[in-house]
């Protein structure tokens, strides 16, 4: 009647007589588990090992779930012959049945292979009589009650205290327990009402559950890997529906649990505890990761795994520690909640593969080196709450202003005194361009409040390829609440594109190589603890590797790679960075690259990323946060800032930073940089100023077009526009509250281009080499009927608007005609007709402001002379009218060998002088140089017009003058 379910569980021999673990489940005949007390009894007997063997008989408890396991003496070979023990079921429903064992010598056997006939199999001659048997089984059965009814004819005496949920009581456990309890009426309690604690297998998984190597030590005592790792087993194998991802929780009760290595879960499961300060993981392992979240090897149901971690503290042990709390690899719509990630020289949160659709409710990453990283492919991903307080640090104190830090300031974790300069000099701090919370190759993205603060020693946010995503409601600042030495905070809040990731290669990599150790993982994105992740759940992102001696666009041999040239490279998709210190590759020589194929790239080499595809493709979105990262140095500290690179110093950082590897300034050699776009959309957001340049600034880099929401107004064009030769910038006071947006000029002569729409002010600004151009709307300063707007007087017109003569195929226009704005007397204003000459466009027609009409020289005004006076004529002085009476008159004739503007020559240009009065003061006419104007048959250097009349000289083909 009985169906047993066999287990596998070794437990040690106890005592000097070897012994075999004896165990089964025990079922109704309907299936469901029995329970109940299991009595054995056995005759004296000597083993087969000729070890003596005392009568007596032993009490088992069947647990709830029918589980029942014994330790008793081999008696298989044992003498008397035919020696057996006699198994009495006693079941809680009543049911009393009886069996008989043979146990081999073996560490384990199930209670199926024990039972034998009443007649053992090893019993040949000798039996039983019915006599025996019953008077055995009543010496056994006897001294028992029947569940069912009975009377004891004295006191029951055990043997102790229970140690089992369903073993009797003795009087002294029943008093202790009912010692401290309070009875319905009368009593007052002395401390607060608490509910019973039980660890259950099921219905979720509680790891300290004893079956789960002896359960996870919440004391912190000693290690619970293995107790974690049996209960997440188990919560696999319970299963609810086969097919289905129904498992049940894994349970994390309040305590501090040490971990030396890697839990692995799968990203079917939930791990849960009861709040961010309940249930604490402490990872003790000095590399690796604490958990790892992986998909099944069953696949996904409909692509989503829908695990999730809730309510826990993951944390590091400081410095010593140096993977990551929490990586998910893979694992689309996974999701944590009230999670809290703490105190880790390593990583917080790392997201790889293709783990989209992943949701953070209130996650706390504190003292963490790298706290959040968005690797690649983390589309539609959504962070609610997201507290990040003292990134770049470990909460081990160096000094009264100091944590040990991972600034590129910070030497062996401690950051720079002040006046450690040369010779006691200042300080120079300089900006890291490492981020907080970096976001690489994702779309749709979105930090929904939270904070970032201190940003002393790393950055806060990077954006590096990332399209149509949003900052919101963020609060982002440099200093501390308490103290604040004198050191300032130069990372910027939010970079859109920024500094590109890179180290270099340890050893060699041949043509075909799939992995090569690097010098430096620490700062290296798509980031695996374990190799094998890598290879299987890979991100497959681009990056690229340069010889070390690369120069964008050179074609001069690389001396340190053989084989090709300085200025090529190879396009490399990676799986990922791993805990090996190596990188691991998934496609090698990708579609760009430009070195020839099989390159063995040496020692030394570097590895850089690329943005993919080439740049960002969509807005980001910063809307509402308040940006107040940058603050000055004081006293012993100065800043080490370049606004045209890598060091580049400012609230809020727009662009690709050129870095003297891949990443060439706007207009360098390098097509690819060249080509790189950053699109920022701005609404409401705070941002302050103040005597230090930067704090307020937006810096700009390589092509971009932004737009600012703000609800105040900005200064005139005038005012706002500043050009120097460091760039350009353009005043945010009235807009934002801070100070500048700013757009370097780089060595070559080239200015980061950037259009700047301000929709509050119907302004633009745009910037070009050397300078930059404001624009207003026109239809602020006069209406259609008349009248006019006072807000925008001292603004003047600075653009030049161009219409070009676009040809059908894809070559250089050829004409152009542009209107020209003011100021009158400034290099922008006019009118002009342009033809390109093959280099440059150069003017065929204009009208300026003195006006000189000129189609090839051959037209313009007129100009008066009333006084005495020396003129030189130039291409507006078509007609000189030369009024003497007031003193002689010398005009100087142009060069006739010149040529015009438009690269024409003065052949045939005319000027006509008219002198208007009868005084014998003389108007004389002189050529240049060796030339001479030729008058009445006569060639002379001048010609002197005495007596009222005109004279008109034209330019001959031989370069001397004709007059008549």
């Amino acid at each position: 009647m009985w169906a047993l379910l066999l287990a596998g569980c070794w437990l040690a021999a106890a005592g000097q007589v070897a012994t075999t673990t004896v165990q089964g489940t025990v079922y109704r005949a309907d299936g469901t588990a029995a329970s109940g007390t299991l009595l054995v009894s056995w005759p004296q007997f000597t083993t087969a090992a000729n070890q003596a063997v005392a009568a007596g008989s032993t009490t088992v408890a069947i647990g709830q779930d029918g589980f029942v396991s014994l330790q008793l003496a081999a008696n298989t070979g044992a003498s008397p012959a035919g020696s057996y023990y006699t198994a009495v079921y006693h079941l809680k429903d009543g049911t009393v049945s009886r069996e008989y064992w043979v146990v081999p010598a073996a560490g384990t056997a199930s209670i199926a292979s024990v039972r034998a006939r009443l007649e053992p199999a090893t019993v040949a001659v000798q039996s039983a009589t019915k006599q025996y048997v019953d008077t055995a089984v009543s010496s056994i059965t006897g001294n028992y009650l029947q569940v069912s009814g009975g009377t004891m004819g004295g006191p029951l005496v055990l043997g102790g205290d229970p140690t089992a949920a369903n073993q009797a009581a003795t009087k002294h456990y029943i008093d202790g327990a009912i010692a401290g309890t309070v009875q319905k009426g009368g009593d007052t309690m002395s401390g607060p009402l608490k509910t019973p604690d039980a660890v259950n297998k099921l219905p979720r998984v509680d790891v300290r559950h004893t079956d789960f190597a002896g359960g996870a030590d919440p004391t912190g005592q000693k290690d619970s890997t293995a107790a974690f790792q049996a209960a997440i087993a188990y919560a696999i194998s319970a299963q609810q529906a086969s097919g289905t991802l129904s498992y049940p929780v894994v349970y994390c009760a309040p305590g501090r649990y040490l971990i030396n290595g890697t839990l692995r879960l799968p990203d079917t499961l939930h791990l849960i505890g009861d709040g961010r300060n309940a249930c604490r993981l402490v990872e003790t392992n000095a590399t690796a990761n604490l958990i790892t979240v992986y998909p099944p090897s069953s696949g996904l149901l409909g692509g989503s795994s829908l695990g999730s971690i809730e309510g826990l503290s993951l944390e590091g042990s400081g410095h010593t520690t140096t993977g990551t709390l929490l990586e998910v690899d893979d694992s689309p719509q996974f999701s944590v909640s009230n999670l809290k990630l703490y105190n880790n020289g390593g990583r917080g949160l790392v997201l790889n593969g293709s783990s989209e659709r992943f949701s953070s409710v209130n996650l706390n990453v504190e003292f963490i080196r790298w706290p959040i990283t968005l690797s690649s492919d983390e589309n539609e991903s959504y962070f609610f709450n997201t507290q990040v307080p003292y990134p770049g640090q470990v909460n081990e104190p160096q000094t009264a202003y100091t944590s040990y830090c991972y600034s590129i300031n910070c030497v062996n974790g401690v950051f720079p005194a002040a006046n450690a300069g040369p010779g006691g000099a200042a300080t120079p701090i300089t900006p890291d361009p490492h981020p907080a919370i970096y976001v690489g190759d994702a779309v749709n993205v979105r930090f929904i409040g939270g904070s970032l603060k201190p940003l002393k020693y790393v950055g806060g946010f990077q954006l590096f390829s990332t399209s149509v995503s949003d900052i919101s409601s963020f609060y982002c600042e440099g200093y501390p609440v308490y103290p604040y030495d004198n050191s300032p905070r130069l990372n910027a809040c939010v970079t859109v594109g920024g500094a590109a990731r890179h180290t270099t290669l340890t050893a060699a990599l041949s043509g075909s190589g799939s992995s090569v150790p690097l010098s430096d993982v620490s700062w290296m994105p798509e980031y695996y603890g374990d190799p094998t992740d890598a290879t299987a759940f890979g991100s497959n992102t681009e990056y690229v590797i340069l010889p070390a001696d690369y120069l964008s666009g050179s074609t001069a041999a690389s001396t340190a790679a053989p084989g090709i040239q300085r200025g090529q490279y190879e396009i490399v998709s990676v799986s990922g960075f791993a805990g090996d210190g190596k990188v691991y590759f998934s496609g090698r020589n990708q579609s760009g690259s430009t070195a020839p194929a099989n390159t063995q790239w040496p020692a030394g080499s570097v590895i850089e990323q690329i943005p993919g595809p080439y740049g960002a493709y969509g807005t980001v979105t910063l809307d509402e946060d308040h940006i107040n990262a940058i603050q000055p140095p004081s006293t012993g500290y100065t800043d080490n800032c370049d606004q045209t690179g890598t060091k580049t110093c400012a609230e809020l950082i727009f662009g690709f930073e050129p870095d003297g590897l891949f990443y060439d300034p706007l207009g360098g050699a390098n097509p690819v940089t060249n080509q790189l776009n950053t699109f920022v959309n701005m609404d409401g957001d705070e941002m302050f100023s103040g005597s230090y340049a930067h704090m307020g600034e937006i810096a700009l880099h390589g092509f971009g077009s932004y737009v600012i929401k703000g609800n105040g107004k900005i200064g005139n064009g005038e005012t706002a526009e500043v050009t120097a030769s460091s760039g350009t910038a353009l005043n945010l006071g009235n807009i934002t509250g801070g100070s500048h947006m700013t757009a370097p000029t780089y060595a070559n002569g080239v200015t980061a281009q950037a259009s700047v729409r301000i929709p509050s002010a119907n302004a633009t600004w745009i910037t070009k080499n050397g300078g930059a151009s404001f624009y207003r709307g026109e239809s602020l300063l006069y209406s259609q009927g008349g009248g006019y707007n006072n807000v925008l007087y001292g603004s003047q017109f600075a653009n030049q608007y161009c219409w070009f003569d676009v040809p059908s195929t894809g070559t250089q226009p050829g004409m152009r005609f542009c209107l020209n704005g003011g100021p009158k007397n400034g290099s922008n204003q006019g009118l002009e007709y342009d033809q390109w000459n093959g280099s440059k466009w150069v003017s065929a027609f204009n009208v300026i402001d003195q006006g000189t009409v000129k189609i090839n020289g051959g037209l313009a005004t007129s100009t008066v002379l009333n006084t005495a006076a020396s003129l030189t004529l130039g291409d507006s002085n078509k007609t000189v009218l030369a009024n003497a009476s007031s003193g002689a008159q010398t005009l100087t004739l142009t060069d006739c060998s010149g040529t015009f503007s438009d690269g024409g020559a003065r052949t045939g240009q005319e000027f006509t002088v008219v002198k208007t009065d009868g005084s014998a003061n003389a108007v004389t006419v002189k050529a240049v140089g060796t030339q001479t104007i030729s008058y009445g048959g006569t060639a002379a250097a001048s010609m002197t017009i005495g007596s009222p009349g005109a004279r008109t000289m034209v330019c001959g083909p031989d370069h001397n003058w004709y007059a008549y």
